[in-house]
């Protein structure tokens, strides 16, 4: 995995599914990648890759709820997407399941995994942690 700092767009996995969503922007696009983490049965096991294309996946559905990370600032395209095309019934059922793969990913998944390696810096380990919190709350706020 290619990163470089804590945040969910700081990734090289996270920025192609960014880039490929503002190619082609549409919902399932976003539902495949929450799918990745939330279909799984119990004992599977999330891969980084999925991981964090799933919180990236869940940022976008975040920012279409108007909580977009701080200083993140999306293409017009993704942006105009996401003002346009998700009505409230959808970006409900959305969220729910961008609460459910967060909660995967930062529960039992290899990049939890990866994160919580004796060999990353405490300090970097606690950033990943607040990232994946604050876009839980800004998943779960009204």
């Amino acid at each position: 995995m290619g990163a470089w700092g804590a945040g969910s767009f700081e990734n090289d996995d996270a920025l192609d599914f960014l880039a490929d969503f503002e190619d082609r922007p549409s919902i399932a696009r976003i539902e495949a990648a929450l799918e990745a983490a939330t279909s799984l049965d119990a004992d599977d096991y999330v891969e980084a890759h999925e991981s964090c294309v799933a919180l990236a996946a869940a940022e976008l559905v975040a920012a279409a709820k108007g909580a977009a990370p701080a200083g993140q600032e999306f293409e017009p395209a993704i942006a105009a997407f996401l003002e346009q095309e998700m009505n409230a019934t959808e970006l409900a059922r959305l969220a729910a399941q961008a609460l459910a793969a967060v909660d995967r990913i930062a529960n039992d998944s290899e990049l939890k995994e990866l994160w919580d390696d004796p060999d990353v810096e405490e300090q970097a380990r606690a950033q990943w942690e607040i990232a994946v919190a604050d876009l839980r709350a800004r998943l779960s706020a009204a």
